[in-house]
């Protein structure tokens, strides 16, 4: 969406807080939903009434996942090369069964050996999108070997690259260690996976772009290049 970085760093905020309030009201809109059906079994109401109080979770959740796509395909805030998972790969990640650690900086940048960073400054799940970027990057050689459409990069899928691959996130003294590759699958639970489908949403109407389901050669360049 933003493939100038000074452009991500202007509008993050802005998407954040719109996300936030989004959210916000899709919580509140449950209770109030149920207490509107309480009302539709005791009374005798309007069926316009119905339908619109029908309709506000559903169209107050579809707005959510705009915007919440949009302010993820923000991320990360500096300016990632489409390699550097290959210099990752050479540098960190040697054998059948792997553990990177990757440390919390100040303000929310996350950083491989205070050498290679992720900044992730006001979003909600970095942890969560750090290990998408991994999944994905494993998924590419599955992807191109078995031919399947570029949207499977976001799935679970059998990886010979890998047998376990685990992140070690240390933070505040504290520690959480999550799975990128387990027993030869990649793990993309469905946070996982919407982060990384988040790319294919390039219009303010989160329309699925129809190239992800073309079967070609996928890499991190064209990946990216789906945000522009």
């Amino acid at each position: 969406m933003f493939g100038n970085l000074s452009e991500r760093r202007k509008h993050y905020k802005f998407k954040r807080n719109i996300t936030a309030a989004l959210c916000a009201l899709f919580i509140l809109s449950i209770p109030a939903y149920a207490a509107f059906v309480v009302c539709v079994l005791g009374f005798d109401l309007n069926p316009s009434l119905i339908v619109i109080a029908l309709m506000l979770p559903l169209a107050l959740f579809v707005a959510l996942a705009v915007n919440f796509a949009q302010y993820t395909n923000l991320y990360p805030l500096n300016i990632m090369p489409s390699d550097l998972y290959k210099r990752i790969k050479a540098q960190y990640l040697k054998g059948k069964s792997v553990q990177l650690h990757i440390r919390r900086r100040e303000g929310g940048i996350w950083s491989i050996d205070d050498k290679i960073y992720f900044d992730m400054r006001g979003y909600a799940f970095p942890k969560i999108y750090i290990c998408s970027y991994f999944v994905r990057n494993v998924n590419y050689s599955t992807v191109n070997d078995k031919k399947y459409a570029f949207s499977s990069v976001g799935k679970s899928l059998p990886t010979d690259e890998f047998e376990n691959f685990q992140i070690v996130f240390e933070y505040g003294g504290a520690t959480k260690t999550m799975s990128v590759v387990k027993n030869g699958v990649t793990k993309a639970f469905p946070l996982r996976g919407f982060l990384i489908s988040c790319r294919f949403y390039a219009d303010w109407l989160n329309r699925y772009e129809k190239s992800s389901s073309r079967r070609r050669h996928v890499g991190e360049n064209d990946y990216e290049n789906l945000r522009r």
